[in-house]
């Protein structure tokens, strides 16, 4: 899927690829993540991630909610340069869990994802098509 993703990104087509962490629900309920390096991702938090990521222009995205203290514990993680970027060091402002969206921008960002996936133009009314055929009974 990575390779898709990448391969459509490079012929200027729309395409994502999203790797998610663990995520509640029952599979994982009984499980202890306590401790691995990935924690359990609410809905709440995951889903305008998700959204957010499917109207980026990269092609491969990870969603997780990772421990990055725990990441950076570890010198193999805090010393490779991949890891540079993510894991935070002592100047660094510790990012909030949740994400904080009004009900305008999460309905621009869905409008803009299905925008993308649809490969609609920019005069095609997306919230017609959202509010006839998503939200309407049938």
């Amino acid at each position: 899927m990575e390779a898709l993703a990448a391969y459509r990104h490079s012929q200027n087509l729309p395409g994502v690829c999203i790797q998610l962490g663990a995520w509640e629900s029952k599979v994982i309920q009984e499980v202890d993540l306590s401790q691995g390096f990935v924690r359990s991702l609410d809905n709440e938090t995951g889903i305008p991630l998700i959204l957010k990521a499917m109207t980026t222009p990269h092609a491969v995205q990870v969603i997780a909610d990772l421990d990055f203290d725990k990441l950076a514990s570890i010198s193999a993680y805090s010393n490779d340069p991949l890891f540079h970027d993510i894991i935070p060091n002592d100047s660094q402002v510790p990012i909030p869990r949740k994400a904080v969206t009004s009900k305008e921008n999460l309905l621009n960002t869905i409008a803009g994802a299905l925008r993308s996936v649809l490969e609609l133009g920019p005069l095609e009314d997306i919230r017609e098509l959202y509010f006839t055929y998503i939200l309407s009974p049938c």
